[in-house]
């Protein structure tokens, strides 16, 4: 609405210079279900959690960066105090524009669940997919065991594995939404890093996988080179603690 608008000219006029950490684009929305607080989120961590409600708009695993308030025509602007720590901190690692984005690049991505299926890997392989982006479980595992009953999961194994072996970069992101891709904590997350998945160590949302995937993709980076990236803060999308 108005708010919203007059919100974000508000701070585009009068926020501090950006540092290039979380606020190069930012989400501006209301903070609340009712007029006068309008909430400032760092566009690489934001997502919009539902579908109808005026503070749909959050930051995941992070804190806005700043409130607007509105009262009677007044604005009034309060930076919250992770951001003012960040403002005096070091700039952003990477310098991103539209042009670092290939068209070309393809990505799959796939749910983990009873339906992820070998020759949907398989299919990636054999139709140029440079990456496959999979929406793991909890700390952001794969059905790769067969207890006896699921010889399906042999061959989603074996299917990553020959993806990967064929130069495919295959990462994984948790469906929870919230909390960490942490693959060090249970046996299954430990054979994903040996089979060459990525993921562990971040703190980003599936949407900014995807977009951070492709954008390492368009550099023509390889492998190792990927692995090393992705778990960069390159621009703010991946903080230390959350």
């Amino acid at each position: 609405g108005a708010e919203n608008l007059i919100a974000a000219v508000h701070w585009a006029a009068f926020g501090p210079e950006p540092s290039g950490v979380t606020d190069s684009t930012v989400v501006v929305m209301h903070g609340s279900g009712d007029d006068g607080t309008i909430s400032i989120n760092p566009g690489c961590a934001v997502r919009k959690n539902h579908s109808s409600r005026r503070d749909a708009f959050t930051p995941i695993n992070q804190n806005p960066l700043a409130s607007i308030s509105i009262n009677g025509g007044e604005l009034t602007m309060t930076l919250t105090d992770s951001y003012s720590n960040l403002l005096n901190g070091d700039s952003r690692i990477a310098n991103l524009e539209p042009t670092n984005y290939d068209c070309d690049i393809k990505i799959m991505q796939l749910i983990a669940g009873p339906h992820l299926q070998g020759d949907q890997i398989i299919h990636a392989l054999k139709n140029g997919y440079q990456g496959v982006l999979f929406w793991g479980t909890g700390l952001g595992h794969l059905p790769l065991d067969n207890p006896g009953d699921a010889p399906e999961n042999d061959e989603v194994q074996d299917a990553i594995s020959q993806y990967i072996g064929g130069g495919g970069v295959a990462v994984v992101t948790t469906q929870c939404i919230s909390g960490p891709v942490h693959l060090d904590v249970y046996s299954k997350g430990r054979d994903q890093q040996e089979l060459g998945i990525l993921g562990h160590g971040t703190n980003f949302t599936p949407e900014v996988s995807l977009v951070k995937l492709h954008h390492l993709l368009s550099l023509g980076l390889k492998g190792n080179e990927i692995a090393s990236a992705w778990v960069e803060n390159l621009v703010g999308e991946n903080p230390s603690s959350i």
